[in-house]
């Protein structure tokens, strides 16, 4: 059982802050932002998954990617190797 191993070995208990209770964590923000985003548009939602998951190496601003990729870093054209 994990409980008594870290008993055992005296591991501290830290108290855990890393969900959603932070006050100003921004959990909150994003869900407030994607909500005003879906009050304009009913699809917002959909919309952003979608394009997360269409992500396309000449749309990233990442030059060193691109270039991994065979395009150029700064305009985005392909090049010719």
């Amino acid at each position: 059982d994990i409980a008594s191993f870290a008993k055992a070995k005296d591991f501290p208990i830290l108290p855990c802050n890393l969900c959603g209770t932070q006050p100003d964590a921004q959990r909150a923000k994003v869900r407030m932002l994607v909500d005003t985003l879906t009050a304009l548009n009913p699809n917002a939602k959909r919309n952003m998954i979608n394009a997360m998951s269409d992500v396309r190496p000449s749309h990233l601003l990442d030059i060193n990617l691109r270039e991994a990729c065979g395009i150029d870093g700064s305009t985005g054209e392909v090049l010719d190797v």
